[in-house]
């Protein structure tokens, strides 16, 4: 599936709400709960990103 300019690639990490509908759903997930642990499109604006997960820095090495 090729993703248009205002949507990102997701997984579903948690599942407050089981029966919501997707946004943009496929022919296999319609519903967050179908969408648990799998990859979809989502339109980049209603993307939450989480604060508690934090990414670690590229940072130099020293070499003597």
């Amino acid at each position: 599936m090729e993703l248009s300019e205002d949507e990102v690639k997701v997984t579903v990490e948690e599942v407050l709400m089981p029966f919501t509908l997707v946004p943009v759903p496929t022919d296999e997930v319609y519903t967050v709960a179908q969408a648990f642990q799998c990859f979809l499109a989502w339109p980049r604006d209603l993307v939450v990103s989480n604060p508690s997960v934090q990414t670690l820095k590229h940072t130099n090495i020293l070499n003597f």
